[in-house]
């Protein structure tokens, strides 16, 4: 029959092992990259906001969305996010939060591989409507470096005023026929 002390060395060990087999599984498992709709959810395309990795060579890619990236960059970016990951862990590094940083670095190592993925399958956004749409220095001609009129330059036209008034009177007259 084990002593107390020989039973938790021996919890220890066995802890010890896991943890070795488990960062040897994981380290030769393939990595996963997210699926589309982690891509297309409302934080699927972070920023860069960190430097280039080391192995980076060409134009900065810092504050770029990951869909405005190379797939070779995104790659990069995915194995510096998976190193960051097996080193918070194995430091017990914990967020501002309380919780473990891991968990994040790996989050976006696998959206980084997702759009790398996507990006080499000949993904491009899709056009919203706005691609069509004149600039303003098109609509107003270009006055100013600012797109508005300085004091020296000529005033705004009047039929400008007479647009936004009449716009004004058929939102007013709509809202008031609905509220009575």
């Amino acid at each position: 029959m084990a002593t107390g002390q020989e039973a938790i060395d021996l919890l220890r060990s066995i802890d010890t092992t896991l943890k070795a087999l488990l960062t040897l599984m994981r380290a030769n498992a393939p990595k996963e990259a997210a699926p589309d709709s982690d891509l297309d959810a409302p934080y699927g395309d972070p920023t860069i906001r960190a430097k280039d990795p080391r192995d980076w060579t060409q134009e900065s890619m810092l504050g770029r969305a990951f869909s405005q990236c190379p797939p070779e960059y995104l790659d990069l970016l995915a194995k510096r996010y998976d190193f960051f990951a097996d080193r918070a862990e194995a430091e017990g590094t914990l967020a501002s939060n309380g919780k473990p940083v891991a968990p994040y670095n790996r989050r976006d190592a696998r959206l980084a591989r997702g759009w790398s993925r996507r990006l080499r399958a000949g993904w491009t956004p899709r056009d919203n409507g706005t691609a069509q749409m004149p600039h303003v220095d098109e609509v107003f001609g270009q006055r100013s470096a600012s797109a508005f009129p300085s004091d020296d330059e000529d005033p705004i036209p009047f039929a400008f005023f007479v647009g936004l008034l009449l716009h004004g009177a058929v939102i007013f007259r709509l809202v008031s026929s609905v509220l009575s």
